[in-house]
């Protein structure tokens, strides 16, 4: 009774929905693999993100750090402070030769009509 056809037939139907229920827990498995690898990079992305704000939390509760973010943040100085600006006098003169030969240019191009 074990080697007659309706029982191997019933065994092969028995072997075959075995088999699709392994592949569909096999793609559950991928799939769930692919989600925690999407939360892990999530979550060391979350923890740098809370160092950087620790960090940033920790220069602000000082007095320095309060007032570092307070002249970046709105250009503002103390009472008697002044604001001292260097200019590199070889690239203003370089901008103004360039200015000049610009305008002498348009200028030339103007008098052809101007005639």
């Amino acid at each position: 009774m074990m080697y007659s056809k309706p029982a191997l037939i019933v065994l092969f139907i028995a072997i075959v929905f075995l088999l699709k229920e392994v592949y569909d827990i096999y793609q559950k498995q991928q799939i769930s693999r692919q989600n925690y690898d999407r939360v892990a990079t999530s979550v060391e992305s979350l923890k740098s993100r809370e160092k950087m704000l620790t960090s940033e939390l920790d220069r602000l509760s000082t007095n320095q750090g309060v007032e570092a973010e307070i002249r970046e943040k709105f250009n503002v100085v103390k009472p008697g402070e002044e604001i001292i600006m260097v200019i590199n006098s070889s690239s203003s003169e370089a901008d103004q030769t360039a200015g000049n030969s610009e305008q002498n240019w348009w200028q030339k191009f103007i008098g052809w009509f101007a005639k």
